[in-house]
């Protein structure tokens, strides 16, 4: 056989196939028939066929690709060899986003496991009784940064300290519920509930690791709320997951909903699963928005690092198809209320405290928390302002 009919080294079977064919229809050689062609494609269709498929009509193969070639046909080629190399690379990336999903799902699923695993009923069943009164309790709890050690000219915080400051917390609860008598409690966990490793500087002040850190505030917060399951007829638990709790220091790396906080109520639910009075809530618009009614009034929580005090009423708004009467947020660790078009903006303090960031940043508070009464007659009938 003829070398010049053997495939060259850099052909694949196509560039082969069109190679032998215009050799046939323009050369017309004695030693290359159409059955030849077909033998060294291995191609499994009759010699008559291929020939008439290609040389049949002025629209065969043959006089398409020619037509192709004298009239710009290898640009499009190339456009088309573009847009498969870009369709591929998007591919690629799609199974690498599916695989990141799949992968963090699988992390979460495993600390949930970890920290939910021997967890028992820790308390005894309340005995309930029933009141009827013309008020409600709001109580923030965030910023609590647990596992941070903090000892500085400013402030000093430990899980010690921690753990103090959320008794006095419910003191002070246990007074402002002895002036107003409060039936129910709507206690918003805001987050940032452990302090996370988002940060470098946060890592080196961390004196648990994550685990620890989610387990440890677990047991403190089960306790918290039993407590205020004892003050009040009913306790209704709602949570906004802070960005100190994403599953990875890097941003990009994770995906929606990441958020170690929400590993949190899974504990709670277990511990205090003999309390009939204490109930967990889903959130239903966004895994990151709390929203309920607290005496005929609309209230939805957010942490607050997504948005602003200028922004969070339209942000909430478009989320929710309706204007919100109470928003309460956290993350900027000062207690503040502020009046946006008829809207209460509460924003709640860091119980943690200054820590070495803030004071790099001139940024110095004391530690605090914030509880409000809601009535029907007033959004917010008064706001207690606790310090620590």
């Amino acid at each position: 056989m003829n070398k010049k009919y053997e495939r060259k080294s850099n052909e694949n079977d196509y560039d082969y196939g069109l190679r032998l064919i215009t050799i046939k229809v323009e050369e017309r050689p004695d030693d290359l028939e159409w059955g030849d062609i077909v033998d060294l494609l291995h191609l499994d269709i009759h010699r008559d066929t291929l020939r008439k498929s290609v040389t049949g009509s002025p629209y065969s193969g043959y006089a398409v690709m020619k037509h192709f070639q004298e009239t710009g046909g290898n640009a499009d080629l190339i456009e088309l060899k573009k847009a498969t190399i870009q369709m591929r690379d998007e591919r690629n990336e799609l199974n690498k986003k599916y695989r990141e999903i799949s992968r963090n799902s699988k992390m979460l699923d495993m600390f949930k496991e970890i920290i939910t695993s021997n967890v028992s009923c820790m308390f005894q069943p309340n005995k309930i009784m029933p009141r009827t009164t013309d008020n409600d309790m709001v109580v923030l709890l965030s910023d609590i940064h647990y596992g941070v050690g903090i000892d500085s000219s400013f402030n000093k915080c430990d899980k010690v300290i921690i753990q103090e400051r959320l008794e006095q917390y419910l003191t002070e609860i246990k007074q402002i519920q002895s002036t107003h008598h409060s039936q129910d409690c709507y206690l918003v966990l805001g987050g940032d509930l452990i302090s996370g490793a988002i940060h470098s500087q946060i890592r080196m002040e961390n004196i648990e690791n994550v685990i620890t850190q989610i387990k440890e505030i677990s047991v403190l917060l089960s306790c918290f709320v039993n407590e205020l399951s004892q003050l009040f007829f009913k306790v209704h638990v709602f949570e906004t997951p802070g960005n100190h709790s994403r599953l990875f220091p890097n941003k990009a790396e994770n995906q929606k909903g990441d958020l170690l906080d929400t590993l949190i109520p899974h504990y709670l639910k277990a511990a205090l699963q003999n309390q009939s009075n204490v109930r967990f809530y889903v959130n239903t618009i966004d895994d990151e928005v709390c929203s309920f009614t607290v005496r005929g009034h609309h209230v939805m929580g957010v942490h607050g690092d997504k948005d602003s005090t200028s922004t969070v009423v339209d942000n909430m708004k478009r989320l929710a198809g309706y204007t919100p009467d109470i928003i309460v947020t956290a993350h900027r660790h000062t207690n503040a209320l502020t009046t946006i078009n008829d809207t209460k903006i509460v924003q709640n303090g860091c119980l943690s405290g200054t820590d070495n960031y803030a004071v790099s940043k001139r940024l110095i508070n004391r530690p605090e928390q914030t509880v409000f009464i809601v009535s029907e007659k007033q959004k917010i009938v008064c706001l207690y302002d606790i310090t620590f």
